[in-house]
């Protein structure tokens, strides 16, 4: 009889340990199935892309050099990208924040920040960083540009 209860507690003692969870366990698995969720809004928002965006009809828009131009329309892409996907990207990058703050650990996170920075090519930071984000932001609301598209199409449109 107190082998018959030592082999029990055996099997729950051993069952428990290969069921075991840790916490930074939990927080990796989070992690993963957020940057799946994110990598699967992504392919949905691809999907969605406007494959010939239409001309831009603004005052303030035509006013600006080509240069700042392609800057605001890769602002507006960005944004238009950010907000097809956001509810995924902020669920992951809230677990990796969690997850960076109990392991230490900030590979992952610092793939997501470089991956985040809006592609400003050599020699054109002045003109990303004058462009008015609250007019970008009217533009989108007015043109229609809310929903992901070809920044590179809709810039070919004013060469």
């Amino acid at each position: 009889m107190h082998c018959k209860r030592l082999l029990i507690a055996s099997i729950c003692l051993v069952s428990t340990t290969v069921f075991a969870n840790t916490w930074v366990d939990e927080l990796k698995h989070r992690v993963d199935i957020t940057h799946q969720q994110f990598n699967d809004a992504i392919e949905r928002c691809d999907n969605l892309r406007s494959p010939s965006p239409k001309k831009i009809e603004s005052r303030w828009f035509d006013e600006l050099s080509w240069e700042k131009k392609f800057a605001a329309i890769t602002y507006l892409s960005y944004m238009a990208d950010e907000n097809c996907y956001s509810k995924e990207l902020n669920a992951y990058s809230a677990s990796l924040v969690n997850y960076v703050a109990e392991t230490g650990d900030r590979e992952l996170l610092d793939k997501l920040i470089k991956a985040r920075h809006v592609y400003q090519p050599t020699g054109t930071e002045s003109y990303f960083n004058s462009v008015d984000i609250s007019k970008l932001k009217e533009l989108a609301e007015k043109s229609g540009l809310k929903r992901p598209f070809d920044p590179l199409v809709l810039s070919d449109l004013y060469r």
